[in-house]
């Protein structure tokens, strides 16, 4: 009974990322900027494209969203040295 709980919560939790916006911190298929495409949520994975060429795809675990040491929310451009 707990479990059924807890899952509910993980999905909903989950609907959010459905077409949020993210860049990676390193460079993925030759891009940083991606939009999630599908959230699936039994398997805790999102679909994600490039917005620069939506043809690439990538899966990613939604735990690796949360690591800010590989993604962060919006789409972020590199800061510049020469401040």
């Amino acid at each position: 009974m707990w479990e059924n709980r807890i899952r509910v919560i993980v999905i909903k939790q989950m609907n959010h990322l459905s077409k949020s916006k993210w860049t990676s911190i390193e460079r993925l298929n030759g891009w940083r900027h991606y939009e999630v495409l599908n959230v699936l949520k039994k398997r805790q994975e999102v679909e994600m494209f490039s917005v620069c060429e939506s043809d690439i795809k990538i899966m990613i675990p939604t735990n690796d969203l949360k690591d800010k040491s590989k993604w962060v929310t919006g789409w972020v451009g590199k800061k510049s040295n020469s401040d």
